[in-house]
């Protein structure tokens, strides 16, 4: 079984966002609030990106 777990962007440092992967942290989301420091790492796990899964929060209060 793989490992598996989230991390959502919320008051995150990057560097933690990078030891939760390198721990086998394998799903991250990234929400509507985006923050620099998250991402600034996911720049620098850019070359693993295969290895893991980036959700991408985005909504409009348009209506269509």
């Amino acid at each position: 079984m793989a490992r598996a777990g989230s991390v959502r962007q919320l008051r995150v440092p990057g560097e933690a966002v990078e030891r939760a992967f390198e721990q086998g942290v394998n799903y991250l989301y990234w929400g509507s609030m985006r923050r620099d420091s998250f991402g600034a790492a996911l720049r620098r796990l850019s070359s693993r990106r295969d290895q893991f899964a980036l959700v991408i929060q985005s909504y409009t209060r348009a209506a269509s």
